[in-house]
C-alpha cells in the first residue's frame, strides 16, 4: 500500500514493514489526473511519483531503491507486464 506520506507499506495481513519511497501527497483533485503508483512484481515495487516525473524500483526484501528513472511526462495508471 502506498500512503500519503510516502511510504510504501508491505501487508500481509499485519504491517510488516514500512518503506521510504516518495515524498509525502496529496490525492489528485479529479480521479482522471496523473497520481501516484505502486504495481508490484515479485519482490519489485514500482513507484512513480508523477509531480517530479520519477520512477522508482523498490527490492521489497531490502527496502532499498534498486533503479530510478526520470520520464519525460507524468506517469499515470502504471502496470508492470513480463512480455
Amino acid at each position: 500500500m502506498l500512503t500519503t506520506n510516502g511510504d510504501a507499506t508491505s501487508r500481509t495481513g499485519k504491517i510488516t514493514q514500512d518503506l521510504d519511497a516518495i515524498d509525502a501527497w496529496e490525492g489528485p483533485g479529479q480521479w482522471k489526473e496523473a497520481h501516484q503508483s505502486l504495481p508490484i512484481d515479485g519482490n519489485t515495487a514500482y513507484v512513480s511519483e508523477p509531480a517530479k516525473k520519477p520512477e522508482y524500483a523498490i527490492d521489497l526484501e531490502s527496502g532499498k531503491k534498486t533503479a530510478s528513472v526520470l520520464l519525460n511526462a507524468e506517469p499515470n495508471e502504471m502496470a508492470v507486464t513480463t512480455k
